[in-house]
């Protein structure tokens, strides 16, 4: 008998539930001048902005994109009778705090709030962490960025990810057909740890060379530094012509994986001090 009254006091709050969102959805849909036959979908949107180049997708850059693309998809692609009701929250400028975007998620849902979708944020390890609520919930993300999740994991594992960015895996493949297209064999890839696009790419690189054997085949070299002082050593003009007199040594092919500003620190080198005098040459990867 108290088993019976327990699921039925459940019952009668997952009803009372269900009727308080409706009227909600019904209130807000005429807040937004709709009528009561249109479908609701609250997308919730999780971005990082003034980040500077750290972050792979910054809202104060990519923001007017992302908005244009709403506008578009609401005017020639959604039918007139859904209404997308989109909530924003910002997650700061800072990607480094892995949790901050499950912290927002669950205050979102505390809050008896809904989120139909999530999007965004802004790096990939924010992507990953908030993809297990996203799972949890069964609810759609789409990742602003995310090209490294399931660098060490099976892709099946995420079957509510949706992503817009090219993966690094592809990016990798292409590097690869790069290399043997032109026969190279001398490589170096040089990567700025202080950038998690590259750290991502940096990894699924050398788990996709090693898939396919490539690293018996090649003579392949993957010096790393950080351009941000105190994380391995200080970011100097004198590390540049280091890293670069040493990769040239062997290297027919140098990969630049890093930040816009420390690639043109690297080219400026290359102008001043190799270029013409050494046999290689030299290629950057951006995230855009």
């Amino acid at each position: 008998m108290g088993c019976f009254a327990a699921y039925s006091i459940i019952g009668s709050l997952s009803v009372a539930f269900f009727v308080q969102a409706l009227a909600d959805d019904q209130a807000l849909l005429r807040k937004l001048g709709a009528s009561a036959n249109s479908i609701l979908i609250q997308p919730c949107l999780f971005y990082n902005r003034d980040g500077g180049d750290l972050i792979t997708f910054d809202y104060s850059k990519g923001g007017a994109a992302f908005e244009l693309a709403v506008e578009y998809a609401k005017d020639n692609i959604i039918p007139e009778n859904v209404i997308i009701d989109i909530r924003y929250f910002n997650l700061g400028h800072s990607c480094e705090e892995k949790d901050t975007s499950v912290h927002q998620a669950l205050r979102v849902w505390m809050a008896d709030e809904q989120c139909d979708v999530y999007i965004g944020p802004g790096c990939t390890e924010a992507v990953e962490h908030l993809y297990d609520i996203a799972d949890y919930f069964k609810t759609p993300l789409i990742a602003m960025t995310g090209a490294g999740v399931g660098a060490k994991g099976d892709l099946k594992a995420y079957p509510y990810l949706s992503r817009i960015s090219v993966t690094h895996t592809m990016t990798s493949r292409i590097i690869l057909k790069f290399l043997r297209l032109f026969s190279y064999s001398n490589v170096v890839f040089l990567t700025d740890l202080a950038s998690s696009f590259n750290v991502d790419l940096y990894n699924v690189l050398l788990r996709t060379l090693r898939q396919q054997g490539s690293t018996s085949l090649m003579a392949l070299k993957f010096p790393t530094f950080s351009s941000l002082p105190g994380v391995l050593e200080d970011y100097t003009q004198n590390l540049t012509f280091s890293l670069l007199r040493d990769a040239s040594l062997s290297a027919r092919v140098i990969f630049l994986f890093m930040r816009g500003p420390i690639v043109r620190d690297f080219l400026v080198r290359i102008r001043y001090n190799f270029l013409g005098k050494l046999p290689f040459t030299g290629l950057k990867m951006s995230s855009f």
